[in-house]
């Protein structure tokens, strides 16, 4: 796909859209003229980045199908599958995590997998209780939970640690 630089147009409101603009050369007895269209792009703009997050949603589940027929430990597992979640680009913009599995203690979720996380957070969440924390509370609604911060949710906390979000 060519990546075309971005023109923007601007409203009566003053808004600015994403436009393109064809110019076609037309002869008249004035001389030659320029005729422009203004396309407003913005929708199609939307399309299109909904249509590669996709891609790269689809992708990314194809590589972790793939990943499961490899002769891999559960470790080695969890690790290349969270290497992979983490180059996605709605992810990237801070590459770290964590994966959590329960293991003999079915109210405790034990660290497997972890990808650039400091040291401190190492050792407060080497295991993590169903509930607690914002890992626990999503293993204890087995769902999504999300946190654009640091809340009252956010028990884990150590010196220096910075503003950060969770999924």
């Amino acid at each position: 796909m060519c990546n075309r630089p971005s023109l923007l147009g601007r409203r009566k409101d003053n808004t600015e859209f994403a436009v393109e603009i064809a110019l076609s050369p037309i002869e008249t007895d004035e001389g030659l003229m320029v005729v422009a269209a203004v396309l407003d792009v913005t929708q199609r703009k939307k399309t299109e980045e909904a249509l590669r997050s996709n891609l790269e949603i689809q992708s990314a589940l194809n590589a972790l199908l793939k990943l499961s027929l490899d002769p891999l430990s559960l470790d080695e597992l969890l690790e290349q599958a969270l290497d992979l979640l983490l180059s996605l680009s709605w992810i990237r913009l801070e590459a770290k995590g964590a994966v959590f599995l329960v293991e003999d203690d079915p109210r405790v979720l034990v660290m497997k997998a972890r990808r650039g996380l400091a040291e401190p957070l190492l050792k407060a969440c080497c295991r993590v209780r169903v509930g607690e924390c914002l890992c626990g509370l999503a293993a204890e609604q087995r769902d999504v939970v999300f946190a654009c911060g640091v809340d009252e949710r956010h028990r884990t906390r150590y010196p220096g640690m910075t503003p950060h979000g969770h999924y």
